[in-house]
């Protein structure tokens, strides 16, 4: 698992976060949005590299160990990102509501992470 999760970490975390400091650094004109892809890209990197730290600490655990540790982690995982997708969503709503467009660009990537990953877990927590 851990050479997937390193590609993985480098394809969805480090490529937009390359892109958004880029974006960021040569497009003025739509740097909320360079901004909010960057910072998005940034917590998915950290995510990986947390997930890599603590897996490289056990490689050699047992199958229990590990249903146990997803069963404490899914939950909360879930939790945090729901509560992600409420605040950044419903920001972004009133963004668009009082026509603050760069509040709602740099919301819109932070929005889509964390719906995201509630969809991906919607139906794996108890």
């Amino acid at each position: 698992m851990r050479p997937f999760t390193r590609q993985a970490r480098a394809v969805i975390g480090l490529g937009p976060l390359l892109i958004g400091i880029l974006g960021a650094v040569t497009d003025r004109r739509l740097l909320t949005v360079w901004t909010g892809l960057a910072l998005a890209a940034a917590i998915v990197t950290v995510e990986y590299s947390i997930s890599l730290r603590f897996e490289g600490r056990h490689l050699d655990e047992t199958r229990d160990f590990w249903r146990d540790h997803e069963a404490i982690i899914r939950p909360r995982a879930f939790a945090a990102n729901a509560i992600g997708f409420v605040v950044s969503g419903g920001g972004l709503a009133i963004a668009l509501g009082v026509g603050d467009y760069p509040v709602a660009a740099f919301l819109l990537p932070l929005a889509f992470l964390s719906g995201s990953i509630v969809l991906l877990l919607w139906g794996k927590v108890p």
